[in-house]
Order: C-alpha cells, then structure tokens, then sequence
C-alpha cells in the first residue's frame, strides 16, 4: 500500500527576496538620482585668494574650490583691471603677480578681476569669477648692502624695492648720488636696478662720510610715483703700504731697446704704476741694493733705503730725485738684508693699523746674493725672513719678485728653481719675466694690487692671475697659481 504524504508549503521563505529586490531597487533609484542632479545642478566651481587683499607688486596664488571645498582641479584664468581698456594677464600655475601699474591711479579701480576655467579631475568643468581688493598703501625703500657702507671707490649695488618686492621693467627710476664735493654723479636711468660708484676721494683726512641718495620712481605710462632719499656711509679704505727694492747689479745695464737699459724700462714702469696710488692713504718706500750712487767699489755692499716708508705725496718727492740716480753697479747684492730691511719698516709703520696692506716687491736681475748661497737657498732665506717678521701669509700681506729672466741662461735658472724644495716652501710669488713686455706687466700688476681705485685694483688681480697662467704653461709651476689666486681672494679682488 502507497502512502501519499502531502506536506504543506513552508510560510515566510519568499519575504527575503522580497527585501533584497527592494533594497536594490532603493539603490538604484539613489544613484540614478544622484546622476540626475549631477546632470541637472553642476557642482559650484569658485576661488580662493591667498592673500585675501594684495598691493602692487604681490604674487597671488589661486585655489579651486568645488561646493567651498579644496579641490584637485586644473584651471586656466585671467586677470583685468581697469577700464577703457582694462589691463589683462594669464595667470602661470594658479599665480600671477599684481602688476606696478596699479600704482597709477588712472586705473580707477581699487579691484582685481580674476576669470578661471575649471576642469577637475573627473572630468566636470566649470567657470568661476573672483574679485581681489587692492590696498593701495605703497611702500617705497633704496636697498643697499647690508652693511650700509662702503669703501671709497667701490661700486655699489643698488635696487628700489616697492611693497618689499624688487621694482621691475614696468617702473622707471632716475637715482644719483651726490659726491663729497658736491659734484653729482651723472643720473643713470634704467629698471631700478644698477650700480653708483662711491666717491673715490674723502675731503682732508676723514676716515668717512656720508651721502644721500635719492631716487624717482615712475610707473610705466603714469604718473611720477614717488621720491626716495636714503643715506650710505662711505668709508676709507685701510691704508696701504707698499715697499720696493730694486736691483742694481751690473746686470740692470743691459740694453733691452735701443739705448734704453733694463734699468730706464724698471723706472717708467714703476712710476707709470704708482701714478694710481693716493696721497692720503697710499704710503711709499724704496730700497736700493747692489751697489751704491756714484760707488765704484765692488763686493757685498750693505743694503740702503733712499726713500723711507712715507706717505705718498713725500715719498713721490723723493722718488723724482733718487730714480734717475740709481746706477747699476757691481755683482750680486745683499738681496737678503734688502728683505730684511724692507720687512722692518712696514713691520713697524703697521703694527697698530692690522687692516693695513703690506705689499714688498722687488725686481731683480736674479736671486743671487752677494752673502753666499744659490737661489734655491736664497728662496729659503727670504721666506723664513718674511714668516719671522709676520708677512708670509695673512689676509693683507704679500710678497712679490719680479725677475728679469730675458736670457736662456736666466731662464734655465727659474726652471731649475721651480721644481726645488725651497720655493714650494716660501710663500713668496716668484714671476719670471721672459721678455721687457712680461717684466712690464708683472710690476704693473704687483703694485697696482695697491691703487687708491677698486677697479684698479680688481684689474691689477686679473693681471696677476693671468702671468702665473702664462707661467704654469710654460714653465709647470702650479705653485705661482696658487698664490695668486689666494693673494686676490684675501684682499676681496677675487671676482
């Protein structure tokens, strides 16, 4: 027998599915309508102005905002000012700057217009408009170094700053600076950027002084802006010290033109660079060894200082009477004791001025000395002389020799002496002079290191360094290049 067994549906097993389809359809619906009113309403695109109120001069940087909030959104916008016709710009990676033209008061406006086009990163665009209040309170400042004073001579900086920001093309200044007598300098006109130069010359003996410098500023197409006066402190330089000796052995009456001695050639030079010093500050010795005026005798003469350390207008005095009577005379001299004597007296003329430049020069047919010894320890001699009496390196001191090498014989000498042990030691500049032009241009270079004029005595640097170039090449000497190069960076003629 079959036995049909009936059983009853289960009641409730549908009312999940039912839920689920509803629940999905609700979401459906929320999305699709929130597509609807993205394609309906469009999000609110606007900006934001950092700072909020700008001057002429400011750089305005722009945020994107979508619905009030930062958004990551690429825009392009311009700016306007004005009317008939309105100044307009593009802005450069959401910035642009406030032009100086808003300083010209025909603008008649007090607002910048900023126009944006937003593309955001989904891909939704829109536009946005922004106006920025201008104050319109403007700062004007002359800006010096920052010291505020400088050396007579030197050429100064100069720049107006407007609102803090460095005037540009659109402003046009004429500035001039009075000098101490109270000629003034010839007005350079340009983007308020330059240089004036500092009176070369003190009135007496000042150690300073001060002048005013005005400038006026005009707005490209308006109306003159403003006036400006400020005031830089002019100082005088250290004094400088400078000492010569001078060769006189037989040597110095070789003829190196017609009827022209390397002895004449050494006197115009020396004068012709001298004619740069300053009365006031430039101080002036020379010392003589070899032989003696009017001395026929032979040997080892003592050293002599015909002209003492003096200010330069007593020493030129001097010089114009013991030049032209220097004869040369005799065999090597005290070259040694001619140091000596010459590290002496700008040793004690300088001792309370430690600012004060220490220049020894000498010019010389070689280095040999009438005392005994080669010119390797010659060299040696001299460096331990100027290392005891404090020159042999320091921020104002040198030592420079000039040597006439005009022969084969010479020049084979400073070859040999340029690889010897003694001259890498001694901190003096060695140049060998290879003809009369070469001699010329190392005893204008060396002294010139002391002219009154900075631009003399940047040119006299450049000088230098190119000699102990011409030396290296010819002659494999790294070490005349190196000196030079720290002589010119110690005394700030490094650029």
């Amino acid at each position: 027998m079959i036995r049909r067994l009936d059983r009853e549906p289960r009641r409730g097993i549908a009312l999940p599915y039912v839920l689920i389809i509803g629940l999905t359809a609700l979401f459906i619906g929320v999305m699709l309508a929130i597509v609807a009113q993205s394609l309906w309403h469009p999000p609110t695109f606007s900006m934001r102005a950092e700072p909020a109120t700008v001057r002429p001069g400011d750089s305005v940087t722009l945020r994107g905002l979508i619905g009030g909030k930062p958004a990551d959104a690429s825009f392009r916008c311009t700016w306007e000012f004005g009317n008939a016709p309105a100044e307009r710009g593009r802005c450069t990676d959401h910035r642009f700057r406030v032009p100086f033209r808003l300083l010209d008061a025909a603008s008649g406006e007090d607002v910048v217009r900023v126009i944006a086009s937003f593309t955001d990163s989904r891909g939704r665009s829109g536009n946005a408009r922004l106006e920025i209040p201008v104050d319109r309170n403007v700062s004007y400042e002359v800006q010096f170094p920052e010291t505020m004073a400088v050396r007579m001579g030197e050429r100064v900086p100069v720049a107006l700053r407007i609102n803090g920001h460095e005037a540009d093309e659109q402003v046009d200044c004429t500035w001039s600076v009075p000098r101490d007598s109270g000629r003034v300098i010839e007005p350079s006109r340009g983007a308020c950027r330059g240089e004036f130069e500092a009176p070369a010359r003190l009135s007496g003996g000042a150690q300073e002084s001060e002048v005013s410098f005005s400038v006026a500023a005009r707005v490209l197409g308006g109306r003159e802006a403003t006036k400006v006066d400020a005031r830089v402190r002019i100082l005088r330089p250290p004094e400088r010290h400078v000492m010569i000796a001078i060769d006189l052995s037989q040597g110095m009456r070789r003829e190196v033109n017609r009827r022209v001695t390397l002895l004449d050639g050494i006197r115009e030079r020396v004068t012709a660079a001298i004619a740069d010093y300053d009365g006031v500050d430039n101080h002036l010795g020379l010392v003589a060894y070899g032989g003696r005026v009017g001395n026929h005798r032979r040997g080892c003469e003592a050293a002599q200082m015909p002209v003492k350390l003096e200010p330069l207008d007593l020493a030129l005095s001097s010089l114009r009477v013991v030049l032209p009577a220097l004869t040369p005379e005799g065999g090597a001299g005290p070259l040694g004791d001619a140091v000596d004597l010459m590290a002496r007296e700008v040793t004690a003329r300088t001792r309370d001025s430690p600012d004060a430049l220490r220049l020894l020069l000498v010019i010389a047919d070689s280095l040999l000395d009438c005392r005994g010894g080669d010119a390797a320890a010659t060299l040696g001699s001299l460096g331990r002389t100027l290392t005891a009496h404090g020159l042999a390196a320091g921020k104002n001191a040198a030592a420079i020799v000039v040597l006439a090498a005009l022969d084969a014989e010479r020049l084979a000498g400073i070859r040999a002496l340029a690889g010897h042990a003694a001259y890498a030691a001694s901190p003096i500049i060695l140049l060998g002079a290879r003809s009369t032009d070469e001699l010329g241009r190392g005893i204008a270079a060396s002294l010139s290191l002391a002219a009154a004029e900075p631009a003399r005595r940047r040119e006299a640097c450049r000088g230098l360094r190119s000699l102990a170039g011409e030396q290296q090449r010819w002659l494999g000497d790294n070490h005349v290049t190196a000196r030079s190069e720290a002589l010119c960076r110690n005394l700030g003629l490094s650029q």
